[in-house]
């Protein structure tokens, strides 16, 4: 992480950062926010504004991260558990799973045009269909199957 110590930005870029008017910035330095014409302190303007305009509770904050740490603790400990037990997948391996499928489909219908004119030669049109909708439902047992194959 970057050093911040002695960083000093416009009052610009300072009301940017905190989302107010120059304006603003330029009436809190009256009032004692660090800085002046060539640049305000990064860290202290920004310690100044927490205090005094930001409105954030100190406290509050610190209970707000301690619960949200002990929330991202929680999640840890859940999604480990799962890697111990064999149930949690990793995503690039669900992705293998899907285009290895998605193959298989790609395959089946690539291949219909040269499998199914022959065994529809002669066939009425019930017998037609019949043919298509095993040959498709064959077809998506195929991709269906945890294997793949």
């Amino acid at each position: 992480m970057a050093n911040l110590e002695g960083l000093k930005v416009t009052g610009k870029e300072f009301a940017g950062l905190i989302g107010v008017s120059i304006r603003s910035v330029r009436n809190w330095q009256t009032e004692g926010c660090p800085g002046d014409r060539k640049g305000i302190p990064l860290q202290e303007g920004f310690r100044w504004w927490r205090t005094n305009k930001s409105g954030i509770d100190a406290e509050q904050t610190i209970i707000d991260l301690k619960r949200e740490k002990l929330m991202l603790e929680n999640e840890k400990r859940r999604l480990e558990l799962l890697i111990q037990k064999g149930e949690y997948i990793a995503r690039s391996e669900i992705l293998q799973l899907f285009l290895a499928r998605i193959s298989i489909v790609k395959q089946g219908l690539m291949g219909f045009h040269r499998a199914l004119p022959p065994m529809l030669a002669g066939k009425d049109a019930r017998e037609i269909s019949n043919i298509i909708k095993r040959q498709v439902l064959d077809l998506l047992n195929r991709f269906s199957r945890r294997s793949g194959m």
